[in-house]
């Protein structure tokens, strides 16, 4: 999983490509992160203003929004601070 000019896409070892994962049109995000579930986390870029979950349809929806920048986005072993 990467973030790129078309959202988040996902390389595809076997055919080497990489097809659109993101089924948000002009939304890009800058920091990605999988939480210990399992699910795909996002920072939106340029905005840099919300951190996004994605649901089962790829499609993010916004869970935190905040009056400064976010840059990045990363989770830790389950049971750490």
């Amino acid at each position: 999983f990467v973030t790129s000019h078309r959202g988040v896409e996902v390389f595809d070892l076997a055919t080497n490509e990489f097809r659109v994962f993101s089924r948000d049109r002009d939304l890009r995000f800058g920091s990605i992160a999988f939480d210990d579930a399992g699910n795909l986390w996002g920072t939106l870029w340029p905005q840099r203003n919300a951190v996004v979950q994605f649901n089962s349809r790829s499609r993010a929806e916004i869970k935190y929004e905040f009056d400064t920048p976010v840059d990045s986005i990363a989770f830790g072993k389950r049971g750490t601070d």
